[in-house]
């Protein structure tokens, strides 16, 4: 059987979990061989996720889910399917806005209510409820010290406006004391503790009221739940670093499949210390997957790891009929918005030339992510709203490109850059920094794209501009041929026979 291991799945994801659905995805149709997906995070809305990526089918229907959190309560954290959820909806509870004793103050446009407390002829603020107007009930209420004026307790509500999580905070600094999980009865069945720096320190379950087992922390806890779930001979396609250790220590006799979405280097060449376990236990590990060769390389040069035990298996790609961009002038950049990213040299880049390019060019940001805020303030700054637009996630990637004459990619570094292998197949070309790893080993210099120099934002820019001036033209911009769905297929094909899961 194949484990798929990783700590989360998102509603709205990325390249990462992209490349879990495909992988799992293109070995469920070429091999007739069991799979299931386990994720080591808590979130309420789990069945509603993989209904939907089951309904637009990005996983397979046969894919069983299994999360930590439900498995540990019996099975009772969960609604059983989204249909449960319709049936069940004249049974709902329903919540009034309302409290005794408390003065409210309904925020419709926002879908909040505030409470206040009549103190001394003084009102004082005491709760929030955030709501959902469709069905008249609770999505979380903060409890906030009348003293301190921090938050010092939430409730979480489901979908059933049943509450499943109680969460505690210092008064003094709203830092997380510990939560309390409670499973569809409304019985609690796990408590977890947390330092100051909100990393969990201590997990306790409980079964009919009753401590059951109890955990010094995050990786206890997993080792437990994979001794649990893993039986000798499972092959574990493991997609989260944080999840080595428990999958090294755990005592079944699996085969273990460490595979890399990122670069394992920091800025300064040295091994990040989430790559460690990986790559220092290489006699736990029966098979790692890189996206490039020049991971690869690394890998074997590097940290001593055998080249008979590096594959390299990228992500592959569904071609697209060819259409004409040139009627476009857009710029767009589609990914997540955070440090690594450095969106802000787009941003520069694009300052630098407006004058010099129509003026019906737009720079489309395409993504969410800690650097959304900053980088709104810069536009704000440079006074190009106008011309620089947020668009939220990408949802429709066939509407993204084809309506963009050219994708940008400034990332500090990469494990594979899938936006770049999605933009070439829609015949956008890419200008992106020349960087490990990825952007080298699918873009094909003039033809599908423009490499660059890192962190030179004058080229940069330079390149852009005669890209949508057409002084730089590009035809037939199309994915080459090893990144296509039978080639990327035969690969993981041949992994699995060899690791003897045939």
């Amino acid at each position: 059987m194949i484990r798929n291991i990783t700590t989360t799945i998102p509603k709205q994801f990325g390249g990462r979990t992209r490349l879990i659905l495909r992988r799992i995805k293109l070995i469920h149709e070429a091999m007739n061989i069991k799979q299931d997906i386990l994720t080591t995070n808590y979130n309420i809305d789990y069945p509603d996720i993989i209904s939907d990526l089951k309904e637009s089918n990005e996983l397979p229907e046969s894919i069983e889910h299994i999360n930590i959190y439900d498995y540990y309560s019996g099975s009772k954290l969960f609604c059983k399917s989204p249909s449960f959820f319709f049936k069940l909806k004249s049974k709902f509870e329903k919540h009034s806005l309302t409290i005794d004793g408390l003065t409210d103050k309904l925020d419709e446009k926002k879908h909040c209510v505030r409470y206040y407390r009549n103190i001394d002829e003084k009102q004082l603020y005491v709760k929030y409820r955030k709501y959902d107007s469709k069905f008249n009930r609770i999505i979380f209420e903060d409890e906030f010290s009348v003293f301190t004026k921090k938050r010092i307790k939430r409730k979480e509500y489901d979908k059933n406006g049943r509450m499943h999580r109680i969460t505690i905070y210092n008064p003094n600094n709203d830092f997380k004391l510990l939560d309390r999980l409670y499973d569809n009865e409304s019985r609690l069945f796990c408590e977890r503790r947390y330092y100051k720096n909100n990393k969990i320190r201590g997990i306790i379950l409980y079964k009919n009221d009753k401590v059951f087992k109890s955990f010094k922390g995050e990786k206890e806890f997993f080792i437990d739940f994979f001794n649990n779930v893993f039986n000798d001979g499972d092959i574990v396609f493991n997609d989260a670093r944080l999840l080595d250790r428990a999958n090294f220590v755990q005592t079944k006799d699996t085969k273990n499949v460490i595979v890399y979405h990122s670069t394992e280097r920091d800025l300064n060449g040295e091994l990040k210390a989430s790559y460690a376990t990986s790559t220092k236990n290489e006699s736990n590990v029966s098979k790692y997957i890189t996206s490039t060769e020049m991971q690869k390389a690394s890998l074997i040069n590097n940290y001593e790891i055998p080249e008979e035990k590096v594959n390299v298996i990228s992500s592959y790609i569904d071609p697209v009929s060819q259409i004409s961009y040139r009627d476009n002038s857009d710029i767009i950049y589609v990914g997540r918005l955070d440090e690594n990213k450095q969106v802000i040299d787009i941003i520069e880049a694009f300052d630098s030339i407006k004058d010099e390019i129509p003026e019906n060019c737009v720079l489309r940001i395409y993504g969410e992510g800690p650097n959304l805020e900053s980088l709104k303030s810069q536009i704000k700054n440079l006074k190009l709203g106008k011309r620089v637009k947020f668009m939220g996630f990408a949802n429709n990637l066939d509407e993204v490109y084809k309506t963009a004459k050219v994708s940008v990619l400034t990332s500090k570094f990469e494990g594979f850059a899938l936006s770049i292998m999605e933009s070439i197949n829609y015949g956008c070309p890419v200008v992106a920094y020349d960087i490990e790893y990825g952007p080298n080993e699918i873009i094909t210099q003039l033809e599908t794209g423009v490499l660059i120099e890192k962190h030179n934002v004058k080229m940069l820019a330079d390149t852009i501009k005669k890209i949508i001036n057409d002084e730089i033209t590009f035809e037939n911009v199309q994915t080459d041929e090893k990144f296509t769905k039978e080639s990327i297929q035969n690969r993981f094909i041949y992994l699995i026979n060899e690791l003897g899961g045939n």
